[in-house]
């Protein structure tokens, strides 16, 4: 399986959706199954399954709302006979060119068609999902061909955490699984204002409605709102992508202001992290990163705030610090040259020392914590011994925050 996309969306306080897509070589019987994180002793008819068979483009027009993206999407898993079925078999739905059954629990798995039963034992590897539900879609014969690219499946099941959106991602193939996997996926979704705010997923251009035919997309997309993409491709974790909200943590936490800086605290690189096998410096930091993604935010934010304020009040004058505005000349860092602009496509070096007064971009990062995103107004631009203390004070808040 390859080019597979996933779309991912909160309809309500208590429902998720997924659209699923990818390209396929089938050489026999089919079928995909996703592990799904609904509430324990859900119902057989929790989840819905939704007929996007009539709109096989939805990921090409929502693909055009954002701009060139390098990489693509995902795969998950399919399984040989297992035993004989139970009696009480599960309700079969109809869903384009699939067949989709629900199965509730682990343990229902006997009352699935045996083709497309998971070996015994095959869950065990994989604890954290025993107590999950299953989406099963089955590839319908008159669909079957060589090579094809299915159209769009959709489903809605309840959430069990009501904090995240889900991303199907583990790879479970021909019935094994391992530790680490190949990605070739892209992922999108709409999240809550605060999960927007929190990582560096790739925003849309403009509203999604202006690319998606919403009617098309049975209600599953908000065509007023924004979405977000990410490109995973590589050997990576195998594993599910979970964003969710921290705790205690509003939109304007993840916002430190103050007369001279503006601070955007992020954690975007925490979602989706390279294979354990894998122990060389820059993977072991990618883990460190996540891991403080996982667990620190709140600190994270407080911590920025508190020390950029500290920052500002102690050190201002020595640094050149002034007031903030978005009308002030905009510098960033290319490298160790300070230069006139907001990127190297357009910018240019600045030249030695000091000049005028200016806005410039910082992206801190340590062992610790992943790269972040401050800038700072000056009532004059620093000179180079100013810029590396400058960097040096914003690590030191950084790892001073998650201590």
């Amino acid at each position: 399986m390859s080019a597979t996309k996933i779309f991912a969306r909160a309809l309500d306080a208590s429902r998720q959706v997924l659209v699923y897509q990818m390209r396929v070589t089938i050489p026999e019987d089919l079928a995909m199954v996703l592990p799904l994180p609904v509430p324990t002793r859900s119902p057989e008819d929790a989840v819905e399954f939704v007929d996007l068979s009539g709109y096989p483009t939805f990921f090409d027009d929502l693909a055009a709302a954002f701009p060139p993206l390098l990489m693509a999407a995902q795969s998950l898993g399919f399984g040989p006979p297992g035993a004989a079925p139970a009696p009480a078999p599960l309700k079969v739905h109809d869903v384009g060119d699939f067949e989709a059954s629900f199965v509730p629990s682990l343990a229902d798995f006997s009352r699935l068609d045996q083709r497309f039963r998971l070996p015994d034992g095959v869950w065990d590897r994989v604890p954290r999902v025993a107590d999950y539900g299953f989406a099963v879609l089955k590839l319908k014969p008159k669909a079957a061909r060589s090579s094809q690219t299915i159209h769009p499946m959709a489903l809605a099941f309840p959430r069990r955490d009501t904090r995240s959106l889900y991303f199907p991602t583990l790879h479970v193939h021909d019935g094994t699984f391992a530790s680490a996997a190949h990605f070739d996926h892209t992922l999108y979704c709409q999240p809550s204002e605060l999960l927007a705010h929190l990582f560096a997923w790739g925003p849309s251009n403009e509203p999604l409605g202006r690319r998606v035919d919403v009617g098309r997309a049975r209600g599953l997309v908000d065509g007023a709102a924004h979405g977000y993409q990410l490109g995973a491709l590589g050997d990576l974790e195998n594993d599910d992508v979970w964003l969710t909200e921290p705790e205690r943590v509003s939109v304007a936490d993840l916002r430190p202001t103050g007369r001279c800086f503006l601070g955007h605290v992020r954690v975007g690189r925490g979602f989706g992290a390279p294979p354990a096998a894998l122990d060389v410096p820059l993977v072991r930091r990618e883990r460190v990163w996540r891991e403080t993604s996982r667990t620190k935010v709140g600190a994270l934010c407080r911590g920025v705030r508190a020390g950029l304020a500290a920052l500002e009040q102690a050190r201002a004058d020595e640094l050149g610090l002034g007031d903030f505005s978005w009308s002030l000349p905009p510098y960033f860092m290319n490298g160790p040259q300070l230069w006139h602009g907001t990127s190297y496509l357009d910018g240019r070096p600045a030249g030695e020392g000091g000049g005028g007064p200016g806005r410039l971009a910082f992206e801190p990062f340590t062992d610790e914590v992943e790269p972040q995103s401050i800038t700072l107004g000056f009532r004059s631009m620093p000179d180079k011994p100013k810029l590396a203390m400058i960097e040096a004070e914003l690590r030191r808040i950084l790892d001073a925050s998650i201590a």
